[in-house]
């Protein structure tokens, strides 16, 4: 399921209502909140980015703290990380892409 505005990946939920070993998570970190740990510093920004930029780092720190307890459960959580750029409102177009590189990406790991 896509919770990408509200909630990156549901896994304490779908643990709870289901006895799994493992549950597989398509992981799109968000793009302003990847790389150099600092490097987003020496950038400038418009109210507009620190929101953005303020709303993706509560998501991957939300995720991260459901992904725990799972864990600690002895589910495993894999996560299939895809390198494309994300889908937006105003990036519509770069959806088949997408598609299309997250279903290699999914592929490739569970051949794996």
């Amino acid at each position: 399921m896509d919770l990408g505005l509200t909630h990156a990946a549901p896994v304490e939920a779908l643990a709870k209502l289901c006895e799994l070993d493992s549950i597989i998570v398509h992981f799109i970190a968000s793009d302003n909140v990847e790389g150099a740990r600092h490097g987003f510093l020496r950038k400038r920004f418009t109210p507009w980015h620190i929101q953005h930029l303020a709303v993706n780092i509560a998501r991957q720190k939300a995720y991260q703290k459901e992904k725990e307890p799972v864990q600690m459960r002895r589910v495993e959580v894999i996560e299939v990380k895809t390198e494309t750029t994300s889908v937006s409102p105003d990036k519509l177009e770069k959806g088949p892409e997408a598609y299309d590189r997250a279903k290699a990406s999914a592929l490739k790991t569970l051949s794996e």
